[in-house]
């Protein structure tokens, strides 16, 4: 599956090299070539989404608003976005997690990931495990961990392998709102 990458600053064919080659797994055979899962997005309305972005020849002019402090609308656009962009490639874009570089990662070489994922609560407000035929969850939750560049596609492996067990060095910040489904 590839990752959607929502940059929230314009960025330069050399800061999207440094990022999506530093950014793979090492190679397990050096003839092996590089894959790099990334998709680079930066527009609401991007229409080339289905491959994996290996490099840009020019610096890229994004749509997103910038900001690390992840204001309510800043937030909302990049969870529109990947919600859109996922809706049309289902099978190729993962659901439950995306990147952002916004003009931090620039400095500080890490990339924000995004973990999106649920919970149950019952009537009283205490969380359960729900059985066959509980129905939708009641909470999305999501985790902003910010990765250095070296360690992102073992962090984004780990997540799609059923999440990080707990151990979560680089989470940031855990956010809660009213379940909704892609």
């Amino acid at each position: 599956m590839n990752i959607l990458v929502i940059t929230t600053y314009d960025i330069t064919p050399e800061q999207w090299a440094d990022f999506a080659n530093t950014a793979v797994l090492e190679k397990r055979h050096p003839d092996a070539k590089t894959v790099i899962p990334y998709i680079l997005v930066y527009s609401h309305s991007q229409k080339h989404h289905t491959h994996e972005t290996e490099r840009i020849s020019a610096t890229i002019t994004t749509e997103f608003s910038p900001g690390k402090d992840f204001s309510a609308a800043a937030w909302e656009e990049i969870k529109h976005a990947h919600y859109s962009l996922y809706k049309q490639e289902p099978i190729t874009t993962h659901p439950d997690f995306f990147c952002i570089l916004d003009k931090q990662a620039a400095d500080d070489r890490r990339v924000i990931i995004m973990e999106k994922g649920c919970e149950w609560v019952n009537a009283e407000g205490k969380k359960y495990q729900p059985l066959p035929g509980d129905g939708e969850p009641t909470t999305t939750i999501w985790k902003r961990h910010r990765v250095p560049f070296e360690e992102a596609d073992e962090t984004c492996c780990l997540l799609a392998w059923q999440g990080l067990g707990g151990y979560e060095p680089y989470l940031e910040e855990v956010t809660k709102e009213s379940y909704y489904d892609y």
